[in-house]
């Protein structure tokens, strides 16, 4: 069975510079139920996953509980067990409930802070040193 769903497509945001937060032209994608993580280690399964397209440094974490961005560098952030609420974008962005098996990819400078979530959150993030805009 594969890790992978094909079928699903990306929620897309374009937030603006708010002046505190710059933000990013290209668009924070988030997919809903993309990864199958019903299995024992879903945090590996995320891993392998992010670690065979190419995504670099990783670890094991939630989401800030304040809000914050990458100035230099795009992240991806699968999440393996539990649920959050995160506002993307900055003070003038987007609440997203993210659950596990959803992945977001948010460009370098995309503002993002955790508003809520569940004890049992497990989230594997990946960060992308290069990147070209």
């Amino acid at each position: 069975m594969p890790v992978v769903s094909d079928d699903v497509e990306p929620l897309s945001f374009v937030f603006e510079d708010d002046g505190l937060v710059p933000n990013n032209p290209m668009p924070l994608l988030v997919y809903k139920g993309a990864i199958d993580v019903d299995n024992e280690h879903p945090e590996k399964t995320i891993e392998g996953l992010f670690g065979a397209n190419g995504w670099g440094e990783m670890w094991r974490n939630g989401v800030y509980d304040y809000l914050h961005y990458h100035a230099t560098v795009h992240e991806a952030l699968g999440v393996a067990c539990g649920h959050a609420r995160v506002r993307f974008g900055g003070d003038r962005g987007r609440e997203i409930e993210i659950s596990a098996g959803d992945v977001a990819i948010l460009p370098a400078g995309t503002g993002h802070q955790c508003m809520s979530r569940c004890r049992r959150l497990k989230i594997t993030p990946r960060r992308c040193k290069r990147f070209r805009q």
